[in-house]
C-alpha cells in the first residue's frame, strides 16, 4: 500500500496542473504582498506586512484547496486511461485500499 502512496505522490508532482496553479498562485501572492499591489478591502487600503498576513495565508489556503480539487479530479479518469487500476486489482488488492493509497497520495501532493 506504500508503495502505491509513493507512486501516486509522485505521478501528481510530474503533473502539469501542479506547476501551472503553483505558479499563478506565487504570481498572485507577490502582486498582494509587493507595494506595487494595491489591495482594497472594505473601502480600507490595506498596507504593511502585520495587514497583510491575514490576506497572504487565505490566498494561500484558496489556491491549495485549488490545486487539491483539481489534481483529485484527474486521478481516477488518469488511472483507468492507462489501466493501471485493472492491473492492480487482478494482484488481489483490494478496491478499498487502492482508493485509499490514491486518496493519500493525492493529500500528500
Amino acid at each position: 500500500m506504500l508503495a502505491l502512496i509513493h507512486n501516486t505522490f509522485r505521478e501528481r508532482i510530474r503533473g502539469k496542473t501542479f506547476h501551472i496553479v503553483s505558479v499563478i498562485g506565487i504570481v498572485i501572492m507577490l502582486i498582494i504582498t509587493t507595494s506595487e499591489g494595491s489591495l482594497t478591502i472594505n473601502g480600507m487600503t490595506v498596507t504593511g506586512f502585520e495587514q497583510m498576513v491575514p490576506v497572504a495565508l487565505s490566498i494561500t489556503g484558496f489556491v491549495s484547496s485549488l490545486l487539491a480539487v483539481m489534481v483529485s479530479l484527474r486521478t481516477i479518469p488518469d488511472e483507468f486511461e492507462r489501466k493501471t487500476t485493472h492491473l492492480v486489482l487482478i494482484r488481489g488488492i483490494k478496491p478499498w485500499q487502492y482508493m485509499f493509497s490514491l486518496t493519500i497520495g493525492n493529500m500528500l501532493a
